[in-house]
């Protein structure tokens, strides 16, 4: 019989759910860059870029909340890479709708994915953490909401457009 296994929403399931949107945001950003390389429109690189550099920031957001709950940055990298494994593009045989509707697939994924764990019960992290650190990671988690609905606005404009 085991005894002590986790059958509650704390910090260490916040974490390894936390990985999965980490590489997610990575994926994503590998879809964009490959779409970047294949489209030669002004607008549309503009557009994209500010979705990478949003990316890179989305990253470090998780990377601050895998802080507050007390893991290293190093390990969870290695984790989320090891345990998801990343995705490669290649959209040399594709048009520009098909590129920008894989890419708002993976906006509409995160932004579900962040809503579920604001979703989730929060008291055994409070318990382990305290009612701040948990404010901080809902804070955090809403914030990411927002990004992915503006992204999901900005990729529907482009698609409007092509």
């Amino acid at each position: 019989m085991m005894e002590n296994v986790p059958v509650e929403f704390n910090c260490k399931v916040l974490a390894r759910m936390l990985a999965r949107a980490y590489v997610a945001e990575h994926t994503e950003t590998e879809a964009i860059s490959e779409a970047m390389l294949q489209l030669g429109d002004d607008e549309v690189s503009e557009a994209l870029f500010k979705l990478i550099r949003d990316n890179e920031m989305h990253k470090m957001m998780i990377e601050a909340i895998i802080e507050r709950l007390n893991f290293s940055i190093d390990e969870f990298k290695e984790y989320s890479i090891r345990t998801i494994g990343l995705r490669r593009f290649d959209f040399s045989d594709e048009f520009t709708v098909q590129q920008l509707n894989e890419i708002l697939k993976w906006e509409r994924w995160a932004r579900d994915y962040y809503r579920e764990l604001l979703k989730q019960d929060y008291s055994k992290i409070s318990e382990e953490l305290g009612d701040k650190a948990v404010e901080f990671i809902k804070d955090a988690l809403r914030k990411l909401v927002q990004w992915e609905e503006g992204h999901i606005k900005l990729v529907e404009n482009l698609m409007s457009k092509a």
